[in-house]
C-alpha cells in the first residue's frame, strides 16, 4: 500500500517468509531486522517503549525452546534493544540467555562462520553481550544493574580458567566495576509515565 508502515499481517507474512527460505541474498537479513524493527517501534505506545504483548509477540516467532532459530532473528532482537527507548526487563534476560546457553551448552546462533563449544566464549559472545549490556544501559543511566551483573559472573564461572581469554576477562572486569563502583543519577521515566505526558501533550 501507500501507507509507507507496516501492519500486524504484513508482519507476519515476513516471518513466514524468513522461516520457508533456507537461502537468502545478503540483502534480506538487512531488510527483515530493519521491517520488523520499524514494526514494533511504530506500533508501540507511547512510541519507542515495547510493552510485554510486543516482547511477547516477538519472543514467539524467533524462538523454539528458549533458543533463538538463526543469526537474522537474534540481530532483529538486539537491534530492537539498541533502537528502543524502552524494552521489558524479560526481553534483555532472554537475549543475555542466548549468550549463557552458547557458552554452557555450545549451541545457538550467536556465532557465524565457526563451531561453538561448550566451556568457551568467543569474541562474537562477548561483542553480543557488549551490545545488550550497552542498549540497555542508555535506557537506564548508563549503570550496570545487579541482574545484569550476575548474569555475567553466571557466565564468567560457566567458562574454565583456561578457556577465559583476555578479551574476557578485560570485558568481566569491566562489567562488575560498572556495577560496583558506579552512582545511579538520572532515572528514565516509566512506560506508563511516558503514556500519561503523551496523552498530555495531545490534549488540546
Amino acid at each position: 500500500g501507500d501507507d509507507h508502515q507496516i501492519s500486524a499481517g504484513e508482519a507476519e507474512a515476513l516471518f513466514q517468509v524468513n522461516d520457508a527460505c533456507h537461502q537468502a541474498s545478503s540483502n534480506w537479513p538487512v531488510f527483515f531486522v530493519e521491517s520488523i524493527v520499524d514494526f514494533l517501534i511504530s506500533n508501540s505506545q507511547p512510541n519507542g517503549y515495547i510493552s510485554e504483548s510486543q516482547a511477547q509477540w516477538l519472543t514467539t516467532h524467533i524462538a523454539q525452546s528458549g533458543v533463538v532459530k538463526g543469526e537474522t532473528e537474534l540481530e532483529t532482537l538486539v537491534k530492537l534493544m539498541e533502537m528502543a527507548s524502552a524494552v521489558p526487563d524479560r526481553l534483555e534476560l532472554f537475549a543475555m540467555n542466548q549468550v549463557k546457553n552458547a557458552v554452557l551448552e555450545g549451541s545457538g546462533p550467536t556465532r557465524k562462520g565457526s563451531v561453538l563449544e561448550p566451556g568457551k566464549i568467543g569474541t562474537a559472545e562477548i561483542e553480543l553481550l557488549r551490545r545488550i549490556l550497552s542498549a540497555c544501559a542508555s535506557q537506564d543511566s548508563a549503570a550496570i544493574s545487579r541482574f545484569e551483573a550476575e548474569m555475567v559472573c553466571d557466565i564468567n564461572d560457566a567458562i574454565p580458567t583456561e578457556n577465559k581469554s583476555a578479551t574476557w576477562t578485560d570485558f568481566f572486569v569491566k562489567v562488575v566495576a560498572n556495577y560496583l563502583m558506579a552512582v545511579r543519577g538520572f532515572q528514565p521515566i516509566s512506560r506508563e509515565q511516558a503514556s500519561h505526558r503523551e496523552a498530555w501533550l495531545n490534549e488540546e
